[in-house]
């Protein structure tokens, strides 16, 4: 992977800076959110189809579709987490029940630090999987895409290190961009969407590496 070309993407567009702050204004929008994102699932596949450049915001539907795949698939995976905060509150914190007998407030704390443990354990996994949806959506046309397990397995056949270092980077080049906050809000309306970009173009040249070009 060529993690220079992939700094380089977004600005080797000739419309690259108009294109970073629509991106940055859709994503303000609870409504407009899936366009932003279905707009980065086309630059996944673009660069897995050889196309270096950044794509138009032309084809709202096919964008909003895609994005509303990505989100879909997103937020069932999340589930789990916000189902297990809200139990934790709901259940009441035992450090707040002064009524417990001592037996059943270490019971309590024991649960909710083996709670917290599989939380974060969680959490790590979803790290390396919302990538897999990015890319499963991008390569399938199929509403389940961001479902597809066997898709998955596929993609990481034979590349697996190649993935998790290019998630790592992923993840590393994307907190870059909260530098733009020093910017104000601005600044962080370019950067944010820089290192967004230059993230999708990681994705895409993993897919590319992935499958044969004739399939994607």
């Amino acid at each position: 992977m060529d993690i220079a070309r992939s700094l380089r993407f977004p600005s080797r567009n000739p419309n690259w800076l108009f294109s970073l702050v629509v991106w940055a204004l859709l994503m303000l929008g609870v409504v407009t959110a899936p366009l932003a994102i279905g707009y980065l699932v086309r630059v996944v596949r673009n660069v897995a189809r050889g196309n270096e450049f950044l794509p138009s915001y032309a084809d709202k539907i096919q964008l909003y579709g895609d994005g509303l795949r990505v989100w879909l698939a997103g937020a069932f995976f999340v589930l789990p987490i916000i189902a297990a905060i809200l139990i934790n509150e709901f259940c009441g914190n035992p450090l707040r029940d002064s009524d417990a007998g001592l037996l059943s407030f270490f019971a309590a704390c024991g649960s909710a630090v083996l709670g917290q443990m599989l939380q974060s354990i969680y959490l790590a996994i979803l790290v390396f999987l919302m990538p897999l949806i990015f890319l499963c959506v991008a390569y399938s046309p199929n509403w389940y895409a961001g479902f597809n397990f066997a898709l998955m397995r596929r993609l990481l056949t034979n590349h697996v290190f190649d993935y998790v270092f290019m998630v790592l980077v992923a993840y590393a080049v994307s907190s870059l961009g909260s530098l733009g906050f020093f910017a104000f809000i601005i600044g962080a309306m370019i950067t944010i969407p820089y290192v967004t970009f230059c993230v999708a173009h990681m994705y895409g040249s993993f897919l590319l590496q992935s499958l044969h070009e004739d399939d994607v």
